[in-house]
């Protein structure tokens, strides 16, 4: 009698169970689709009132960037963050190691961009881009600082928190670029809305997450992620790579204008 109880009990806790996570992942999915809907409804309200402020060979300058943010992007997640997300047995080893992890690549990426300034604004034969692309070189270093949290907002399906995190970002972001256009600086209102937007990004993830780093660190660790994180990884450059290619194509060949059509094109 007491085993029938017994069985009867734990299949009313696994339906239970499974009833709360059924819930967490229609509430995480309505979430979800709500930030994407409102990023990007907030993208597109921006670049209406942007293209009306800025000259569409600004528009171009920061479009022949695209790609090196995109490949830079690739190697400082490395595969790592969905790694976190789909590890079932994370520890806090994990969660460190992959925050050192990527805080190391980063440094690497964005000292690889500055020093790369001249020969980047060689190839296109725009004296500007030297001096962006080392200003740009700032989103890796805060990206890197904010993907562990990110990834574990992800893992416990609270989606609810990111979409307020990239919303408040964004809305910060686009209001000091569109300030900064009003004011003249043209070009450089589109260097702070993508620094303005990865750096308030960083700051309210580490507002909103109770994560911390702690001084730990194990290759072990690492290497225990890389066989599931290296085949995203390898997606994601190649991703990034195709996806981008045709803008270096046309900021090498054609004008910075025809490349900022083309990016706003793409945009809306």
């Amino acid at each position: 009698m007491n085993s029938k109880q017994n069985r009867e009990s734990t299949r009313d806790r696994s339906s239970d169970l499974a009833d709360n996570l059924n819930k967490d992942i229609v509430k995480a999915v309505k979430w979800s689709i709500a930030e994407r809907f409102g990023q990007q409804g907030l993208r597109f309200v921006v670049s209406i009132f942007l293209a009306r402020l800025l000259l569409p060979e600004e528009f171009g300058l920061i479009a022949m960037l695209s790609i090196f943010i995109a490949i830079g992007s690739s190697f400082i997640d490395s595969g790592f963050q969905k790694a976190l997300v789909q590890k079932k047995a994370l520890t806090r080893v994990d969660e460190c190691s992959v925050f050192f992890f990527n805080i190391f690549v980063a440094l690497i990426v964005a000292g690889l961009m500055f020093v790369s300034g001249p020969l980047i604004s060689e190839f296109y034969n725009q004296p500007q881009l030297n001096l962006i692309a080392r200003s740009l070189s700032v989103v890796f270093l805060f990206s890197s600082l904010g993907l562990v949290q990110d990834s574990l907002l992800i893992k416990k399906l609270d989606f609810n928190t990111i979409f307020k995190i990239n919303v408040s970002s964004y809305i910060l972001s686009a209001i000091s670029s569109i300030a900064i256009a009003l004011n003249g600086f043209g070009v450089w209102s589109l260097v702070v809305l993508h620094v303005g937007s990865s750096f308030f990004r960083t700051i309210f993830l580490w507002i909103f997450s109770s994560w911390r780093p702690a001084l730990i660190f194990s290759f072990d660790s690492l290497k225990s992620m890389y066989v599931f994180g290296s085949r995203l990884f390898i997606v994601s450059l190649t991703n990034s790579v195709f996806l981008n290619i045709y803008q270096v194509v046309i900021g090498r060949l054609f004008s910075a204008a025809s490349l900022g059509f083309n990016s706003r094109a793409k945009t809306l």
